[in-house]
């Protein structure tokens, strides 16, 4: 058994949570324009812009023409300030560097919890590998990250204090004062502590010994507190009504692929299949019990990944440490030589603290990307994938701008605006909770051409429209002739209404 480095060298050998924070970082810049999968970070990025400029996280909606005046959400406001501030050092660049790091920390939180909780390093690495996996198609760069983050933070702080270890209690007002102000995912905070509240009030009225009454004032004193700093915010009291308003619309839930349940048909979402198959299997032949309060959040955030795709990375972040911790005593009762070979591994971290490296990795990256060398997979560097996003026709309108109100398809809503506010507006983005199920449903009816599709393009006076080639919408000019096409490549066709 080697004994730690003395000195200051200690710093120069990485630690094992060192390896995995570099090899999730590595990934998300391999993977770096998948980040952009989607138009949201394009919105975010200048609601971020405006609150810069305005010097307020009050922003009006003047980016869409069928909403104007009206107050946006400022459920993410710091985080869309972040993500702005990151788009003016670096461009798209710094947007998907600024995703990579947060993605990256958040597995290195969970992968160092799980370790500390008693689980092989072995085991805790494989399995916070595959929830990287399992995660892949939620990389976005976008504000539920940071939910991602303070979720791998709050839960095992939460934990500890329904265990009535010793945790200081401000800690958890200040997270959810952040929380509250970067992301409506603080709600799962919210329901963290509720689990752990519901998990004492049970053992009390029904198992002996009783849990301490101390524990009982220590959660209602963060919960009172946690609960209570999320109304200081832009918002105030309207926040949680923001939050929850989508939720039971299924004209909402419906028209967002993500808000649906996960379609375990599509390849990418085998490694959540599978994490789900794992998480009953070390609960069925792990042969002990675990703690009620982890019972509840397995059932509870199992719950929300099946019901919306967009949840699952959730449930991912909380199973880790408890699946790591039973399947690492499946192995040792199966292969005893792995209890040693993880002393041994505990043995050689104690007095390292190779920081340094993750440090100066990330910043020669960082500097590699900003310069001009695209890193990731493709080498095409970080823009917006034109066969998923019309850059080609946004270019042919800068030379050949229209008049009038525009019909957006709704997902390149944010990377329109992006692109090209305030010269135009769009009729919907990607902020489908904003616009409400009512004008949801007009934009439904008109990029499938039922209902009163007509009336709709007459009511809000739509004068061009920008959708999918090949889309219904699409072939509008070969059945009603006032229509005709104006520009049209193999991602997305701008057609124009001529004068009855």
């Amino acid at each position: 058994m080697s004994s730690p480095p003395p000195g200051w060298t200690r710093y120069l050998v990485p630690r094992v949570q060192d390896l995995v924070f570099l090899s999730v970082f590595y990934l998300a810049i391999l993977l770096g324009p998948s980040f952009l999968g989607d138009g949201d970070p394009g919105k975010h990025v200048l609601i971020g812009e405006q609150i810069v400029a305005h010097r307020s996280p009050q922003v009006y909606n003047d980016y869409s023409y069928t909403l104007s005046g009206l107050p946006i959400p400022t459920t993410e406001w710091l985080s869309e300030l972040i993500f702005a501030l990151a788009h003016r050092l670096a461009g798209l660049d710094g947007v998907v560097l600024l995703s990579a790091l947060i993605v990256a920390t958040t597995f290195t939180v969970v992968f160092r919890e799980t370790v500390a909780g008693g689980a092989f390093y072995s085991v805790a690495a494989f399995l916070v590998i595959w929830g990287v996996l399992a995660s892949l198609f939620h990389w976005l760069a976008r504000p539920h990250l940071i939910t991602w983050l303070l979720l791998a933070i709050w839960t095992p702080l939460m934990l500890r204090l329904a265990r009535g270890e010793p945790v200081r209690h401000w800690v958890f007002p200040v997270l959810m004062l952040l929380w509250a102000n970067m992301h409506g995912g603080f709600a799962l905070g919210i329901l963290v502590w509720g689990a752990c509240l519901g998990s004492w009030t049970y053992r009390y009225y029904f198992e002996k010994p009783r849990p301490p009454t101390k524990t009982l004032r220590n959660l209602v004193i963060v919960g009172g507190t946690s609960i209570l700093v999320t109304l200081v915010n832009p918002a105030g009291l309207r926040l949680w009504a923001s939050i929850f308003g989508h939720v039971g619309s299924s004209g909402l839930m419906n028209r967002h692929a993500e808000w649906q349940s996960p379609n375990f048909h599509e390849p990418n979402t085998l490694p959540f299949l599978l994490f789900l198959a794992l998480i009953l299997l070390v609960l069925g032949r792990a042969g002990r019990r675990i703690s009620l309060e982890m019972s509840l959040l397995l059932a509870g955030f199992s719950v929300l990944g099946l019901y919306s795709v967009r949840n699952a990375p959730y449930l991912v972040i909380i199973a880790i440490p408890t699946c790591a911790l039973l399947a690492s005593a499946i192995l040792s009762d199966l292969f005893p030589t792995l209890g040693k070979a993880d002393s041994n591994i505990r043995s050689m971290e104690r007095g390292v603290g190779g920081i340094l490296w993750p440090v100066l990795i990330c910043l020669a990256v960082a500097g590699s990307v900003i310069s001009g060398h695209p890193l990731d997979a493709t080498r095409q560097g970080n823009n917006f994938n034109p066969a998923l996003f019309p850059a080609r026709a946004l270019d042919w309108l800068e030379s050949h701008p229209q008049k009038g109100n525009m019909f957006n398809h709704f997902p390149w809503g944010g990377y329109i605006l992006y692109r090209e506010w305030p010269r135009y507006r769009v009729f919907i983005d990607g902020q489908t909770e904003f616009y409400g199920p009512e004008l949801t449903e007009e934009y439904a009816s008109v990029a499938a051409l039922n209902g009163d599709w007509q009336g709709v393009l007459d009511r809000y006076s739509i004068a061009w429209v920008i959708v999918p080639t090949g889309g219904v919408l699409a072939q509008l000019a070969d059945s009603y002739p006032p229509w005709r096409v104006l520009y049209q490549d193999e991602t997305a066709t701008i057609l124009r209404r001529t004068a009855p």
